[in-house]
């Protein structure tokens, strides 16, 4: 089958497009932010990445556990990918039982509503047999763009 000069050229345009628009739609399901936890690891100051910026919001989920300091919130640190100015977010953690320093355990979980939005689960866990677990769970959604106007 012999294809005009005209119909290739028109074939190659319609091909360049299609691959544009779904770079354009892929980049639109792209998670914009790192999203951060400012915690003690090993005795010194450190950032733990919860989530990283680029990667599609339905396939990012990350669960993993932390034992407070003296804090009793959770503030994660949201750092835009264009280098822009992070934002902190605290999440409260209401009823969270008073502990002595390092004895209480959290479940965390950041799983992904859309590109621009986040919901953390939190839980107690407790610290073993000396301290049970509260059974206490909190649930907060985290909004890129609510964050980016305050």
């Amino acid at each position: 089958m012999k294809m005009s000069r005209r119909k290739v050229r028109e074939t190659i345009f319609l091909l360049l497009f299609r691959i544009e628009f779904n770079t354009q739609e892929e980049l639109q399901e792209q998670i914009k932010w790192y999203f951060e936890e400012r915690t003690d690891i090993e005795g010194k100051d450190q950032i733990y990445t919860v989530t990283e910026g680029g990667k599609n919001w339905y396939e990012t989920e990350h669960t993993f556990e932390l034992i407070l300091d003296e804090k009793e919130d959770l503030e994660f640190t949201l750092q835009p990918m264009d280098g822009e100015k992070p934002f902190v977010h605290t999440m409260k953690l209401k009823g969270l039982p008073k502990r002595p320093k390092k004895a209480t355990r959290l479940r965390i979980q950041a799983v992904y509503e859309s590109a621009d939005c986040c919901v953390v689960f939190v839980e107690d866990l407790g610290f073993g047999e000396l301290f049970p677990s509260s059974g206490l769970k909190w649930t907060e959604k985290i909004r890129w763009q609510e964050a980016e106007h305050e």
